[in-house]
């Protein structure tokens, strides 16, 4: 199977007129736009996890491991939206669901100063990672 896809990999030309079309092509700016705008948010507030683990008054390894848990319930939520996105179809409805889940955790994430509430809105924020596999990973039909 690998010298399969060298083989076409091989026989593909490279030229400059796709460099220009892709970079000319206004969906190209718009697909940044929306990485930007769905990475961003969702790395500024896992990157205030540890805050959060320590100010739960966690410390060393126990706080490491505390702030495993989103991230093992966002790889359930990825593996479960690829299988129903498979299974049922309606790649939209995923895709608006998980945006509103996100949205509310990351409301209540600025509404709120409570360090437990904010801990648990971190698992849905893990509802981000549904996005990608929406439109990546998931069977197109």
């Amino acid at each position: 199977a690998n010298e399969a896809d060298r083989a076409l990999k091989a026989a593909e030309s490279f030229s400059r007129s796709q460099i220009i079309s892709a970079f000319t092509d206004w969906r190209t700016y718009l697909w940044g736009l929306v990485f930007l705008s769905t990475y961003i948010p969702v790395y500024s507030v896992i990157l205030s996890l540890p805050s959060v683990v320590t100010g739960l008054g966690y410390k060393g390894t126990t706080a490491t491991l505390m702030a495993c848990p989103p991230y093992g319930f966002g790889f359930v939520i990825v593996l479960t939206a690829g299988w129903s996105i498979d299974k049922f179809g309606r790649r939209y409805q995923h895709y608006v669901a998980s945006i509103g889940v996100v949205v509310a955790a990351l409301i209540v994430l600025m509404a709120t100063t409570n360090l437990v509430a904010r801990y648990v809105m971190f698992f849905f924020v893990m509802f981000m990672y549904v996005l990608p596999a929406t439109l990546l990973y998931a069977h197109a039909d």
